[in-house]
């Protein structure tokens, strides 16, 4: 399940309409669009509106195995260089009233570049020269950190994406309606592509392993006293893994005669089994 979180509807309108998604009359709260693959919501502004609207549609579900969720939306830009209508990934979000960083796990292969954003309580107008220093490349926009810091209560940093469209450069507070949806409708077919790669990283229950594997996978699982979240993520970096037919998961063994006596030495034995098993 693919689940797509816009501030406004008029960003949403391009996706209901390519994916014919429709209205769910049942939900009173929030505007939500859907189909058999895909449920699309309107949070509203701001990072706590879209923290919220998270927060809700996520807890709604039981089994995370196959779910993805994608913010996708405008955002303004300090780099005039960057061109008006350019699709971007999100791989580094900074809440600026919080002084906090947060990054996606970016595993899936793309086309997009990759920008850093950040989050502001208030819109942002700014004259050349106000510029923060360490700001110029960056995007901006009011809802990513809220949507990101949610999401990450319920899935692993791989299955959570970010795609921003650059609407301006800082200079207009306004929304331009039309234009809004001009250029997200013009990345229709690049936003359809990333969206679909999101599924290649399906769950581990549809991989074959070995009996053997399954018992190695379990131990280490076992072993480590992994929470949900990483026996999440273990379970995609294994599929990658599979994917690819990269290393045998005999390897892994190794893991299993490593002391484990405090979540530190869990983490750090952890990011082991990443590296081993992501490796390129």
């Amino acid at each position: 399940m693919i689940i797509i979180t816009t501030a406004f509807l008029i960003e949403a309108k391009p996706i209901i309409l390519n994916y014919g998604l429709k209205k769910d009359t049942q939900v009173v709260n929030f505007q939500i669009y859907r189909n058999n693959d895909i449920i699309l919501g309107i949070s509203g502004i701001g990072k706590i509106n879209s923290a919220i609207f998270t927060t809700q549609i996520l807890s709604s579900f039981k089994n995370f195995d196959n779910v993805t969720v994608i913010n996708l939306g405008i955002a303004g830009c300090y780099d005039k260089e960057v061109d008006i209508g350019s699709l971007l990934l999100i791989n580094k979000i900074i809440d600026v009233a919080c002084a906090k960083n947060y990054y996606p796990d970016i595993l899936l292969k793309h086309a997009l570049t990759e920008k850093v954003i950040e989050t502001h309580d208030q819109p942002v107008i700014l004259k050349q020269k106000d510029i923060p220093k360490n700001s110029k490349n960056n995007l901006v926009d009011m809802e990513v950190s809220g949507f990101f810091q949610a999401a990450t209560n319920f899935l692993p940093p791989e299955r959570i994406h970010c795609l921003k469209i650059v609407s301006d450069h800082l200079d207009t507070i306004d929304l331009d309606k039309e234009k809004t949806a001009l250029l997200i409708s013009q990345k229709i077919d690049a936003i359809e592509n990333f969206i679909s790669s999101t599924q290649n990283l399906v769950t581990v229950e549809k991989c074959k392993f070995s009996d053997d594997e399954n018992n190695i996978i379990n131990k280490i699982k076992e072993h480590l006293k992994l929470t949900v979240t990483q026996k999440i993520q273990l379970d995609d970096w294994l599929n990658i893994n599979f994917i690819h037919g990269k290393k045998s998961l005999k390897e892994l063994d190794t893991f299993l005669q490593k002391p484990v006596k405090t979540k530190f030495e869990r983490n750090n034995i952890f990011s082991e089994i990443k590296n081993e098993l992501l490796a390129k």
